[in-house]
């Protein structure tokens, strides 16, 4: 059986560079307070999904809160740049981790996968998220 590809009349999707694509993210989790839901609104859409171990959001707003809750509960942690980026069709997964700032090797180990909407945005975001108890 041959592969086939769905046709539409939609609109061509815009192109996305995956490395650009996570570092929004990074630069989206990372902003101060008062800038992060403008940051979070240029990467993410309107009506994007969020989930992980611990939420399971729909929406900027929603998101930022998270970001801040993260934040407020992990003051002072160094969250990695991307060990690896993956991607294919309008899908990118890469995996990061979370330290200590006072040198606790990895508290956090996260492989996200993003779905990449026809506009460029992050429409979703699965999180699979493995804590370090030692």
């Amino acid at each position: 059986m041959t592969p086939t590809t769905e046709t539409n009349n939609a609109a061509t999707p815009a192109p996305f560079d995956p490395e650009s694509v996570v570092a929004g993210f990074y630069r989206a989790f990372a902003a101060p307070d008062e800038t992060r839901l403008g940051v979070i609104r240029e990467v993410f859409a309107d009506d994007v999904i969020f989930c992980d171990n611990l939420h399971n959001i729909v929406g900027p707003e929603a998101l930022n809160d998270m970001a801040a809750w993260i934040n407020s509960n992990y003051p002072n942690y160094i969250v990695s740049p991307p060990i690896s980026i993956q991607s294919h069709n309008r899908q990118i997964l890469f995996t990061w981790s979370m330290s200590d700032a006072d040198g606790v090797p990895v508290v956090v180990k996260g492989h996200d996968l993003l779905l990449i909407g026809n506009d460029g945005k992050v429409t979703h975001d699965y999180s699979f998220l493995t804590l370090n108890h030692d």
